[in-house]
C-alpha cells in the first residue's frame, strides 16, 4: 500500500489516502489494468479476492459445524 502512495504522489502529485489494502486497493490496481499475484507465488487472483476466500471458508465452516453437532448430538443418544 505504502508504494502505491508514493507512485501516486510522484506520478501525479496525489497521493492515495483512502486505500485500505487488500481488495480495496487491488481492486482499484485491477482496474486501471495492472495484474494482481499472490505474494510469493505466480497465481494471479482476481477483484474481491479475499471476499471470496472468507466466503469458501464459512461455507466449509459452517459444514464442519454442522456435522460436528450430528457427533454430539448421537454421542448423547448413546450416554443414556
Amino acid at each position: 500500500m505504502y508504494v502505491i502512495k508514493i507512485a501516486s504522489k510522484e506520478a501525479n502529485g496525489v497521493e492515495f489516502s483512502t486505500l485500505s489494502g487488500g481488495n480495496q486497493t487491488n481492486n482499484v490496481l485491477i482496474d486501471l489494468g495492472f495484474t494482481i499475484v499472490l505474494k510469493g507465488t505466480n497465481q494471479v487472483i482476481g477483484k474481491d479476492h479475499s471476499d471470496s476466500k472468507r466466503k469458501l471458508f464459512l461455507k466449509k465452516w459452517a459444514s464442519i459445524r454442522k456435522e460436528f453437532v450430528k457427533f454430539q448430538e448421537r454421542s448423547m443418544v448413546s450416554d443414556m
